[in-house]
């Protein structure tokens, strides 16, 4: 395989996904998932990503035209779309964003990639998969089945890029909170969003917390459920830690109850004065043996 094999694969993938003909549309979004397999592959790439810069740039690409798909169908379904679908129309347009959101759980699996483009790319499509969350009610089961599914098999290393780097964990809580409020045990999802919900906890730092908080209007939950959750699924005490710091910044402060506040920093040191909680205070399993923390932002 030589170099310009890359653009030679999704050159007419791209082309395709503009297709009028809605099963050619939805091959290529297909397609895209079974190349990236073995395109993307660090062995591969990283034997010519030096000799060609625009390899991320049509990564970039596929994650967004893969994510206009996904907006589209979600857009229809809350009756914003643009366009007038037929039955036919609109049916494919559901297929199509299954479809991609599984796609675009391949492309961001590859942690070569992501390193290499923009954060607004990788918010923007993550944001997308959180709507379908957001919006299980209302778009096919199918659509927010795979929107989870596609979610939760990212890698723990692309929730830690993303920390502090874009809003995508502090909105990604905030749905998943408000999907565990809703849902109780009724969904057949509720076990990924409840997992999910876990690894972001993990990844999340102080400010991520402030934009979960500052999100509350618009992807709604309630804090003091949020807070039953965090108790009765044990967490440990650095996640409550980054919770109470959020607490203390002068914008959050300014949109929620004192009682809030005062109810975290409470629970925080409750968990420090446990003997063997307070010997916790970093999640194993991103710890790399250096424990020090000396801007209380770092994992």
């Amino acid at each position: 395989i030589y170099i310009p094999t890359i653009k030679k694969f999704f050159d007419p993938v791209n082309a395709c996904l503009d297709d009028r003909d809605e099963k050619v549309v939805g091959n290529a979004i297909r397609t895209i998932g079974h190349i990236a397999y073995f395109v993307y592959s660090p062995m591969y790439l990283s034997s010519v990503l030096g000799e060609n810069a625009g390899i991320p740039n049509v990564f970039s690409l596929l994650l967004s035209k893969l994510s206009s798909k996904v907006e589209l169908a979600l857009c229809d379904a809350i009756g914003e779309s643009s366009r007038d679908f037929s039955w036919k129309q609109r049916n494919s347009a559901k297929k199509h964003a299954w479809g991609a959101c599984m796609s675009i759980g391949t492309l961001l699996s590859f942690s070569n990639m992501t390193k290499l483009i923009q954060y607004s790319v990788i918010e923007t499509t993550l944001n997308q998969l959180f709507r379908c969350i957001q919006l299980h009610n209302i778009v096919h089961e199918k659509i927010s089945a795979s929107s989870a599914a596609s979610l939760l098999k990212l890698p723990c290393s692309l929730w830690l890029h993303c920390s502090s780097n874009c809003g995508a964990i502090g909105r990604g809580l905030a749905t998943c909170f408000g999907f565990i409020n809703q849902r109780a045990d009724k969904s057949s999802i509720l076990s990924e969003i409840k997992s999910l919900t876990k690894v972001m906890l993990s990844a999340a730092n102080s400010e991520d917390f402030c934009i979960m908080f500052l999100n509350q209007d618009d992807i709604p939950f309630d804090i003091e459920q949020m807070y039953q959750w965090l108790v009765s699924n044990d967490m440990d005490v650095y996640i409550f830690d980054k919770i109470s710091l959020a607490l203390e910044h002068k914008r959050v402060r300014s949109v929620l109850d004192v009682s809030v506040a005062q109810m975290f920093l409470t629970r925080t040191r409750h968990e420090h004065k446990s003997p063997c909680k307070s010997a916790e205070s970093l999640p194993r399993k991103y710890s790399n043996g250096d424990e020090s923390d000396d801007d209380g932002d770092e994992l």
